[in-house]
């Protein structure tokens, strides 16, 4: 929960900046593409509401939230992607992570057809640990940043 917590604080930081920059952000615009209209709609909404019910705790101790850990995976997705598009900046680990959510979570993103074959390579790493899919995934990363400043 707190990390939920601090990345509900990211996001209304990088929200705030993009914004000024007259950028959007990731779950605003960048996710479309990718999820369907309902999942879109449904992440959203429960991306606010336990960011609102961890900011707002205090105001009714008795009340009670089911967590899901999975909203922060997606809430930690969105945040490295504006942090990429605020900065344009791609830290080779949140290339990783984003390369994992891909691959774990593949039939809630659609993913263009483009992107199918890497997409594939990654779910051949997926299952493992996530020490193992660190260790596998981050040579391709730097292989590619190599490849691309070349």
């Amino acid at each position: 929960m707190s990390i939920n917590t601090l990345l509900g604080a990211v996001s209304n930081i990088l929200t705030d900046l993009l914004k000024t920059a007259g950028k959007s952000t990731q779950i605003d615009e960048t996710l479309s593409p990718y999820l369907s209209k309902d999942i879109k709609k449904e992440v959203i909404k429960d991306l606010r509401k336990y960011q609102n019910f961890f900011k707002h705790a205090q105001d009714d101790p008795d009340d009670f939230l089911d967590f899901d850990p999975k909203q922060t995976e997606f809430l930690l997705y969105a945040a490295t992607n504006d942090y990429g598009k605020l900065t344009g900046e791609q830290p080779p680990l949140f290339l990783i992570y984003r390369m994992w959510i891909l691959a774990v979570y593949k039939d809630v993103f659609k993913i263009p057809q483009k992107d199918k074959d890497f997409l594939q390579q990654c779910i051949s790493i997926a299952p493992m640990n996530k020490r193992a899919f660190l260790r596998e995934s981050l040579p391709r990363i730097f292989a590619l940043e190599i490849g691309n400043k070349v």
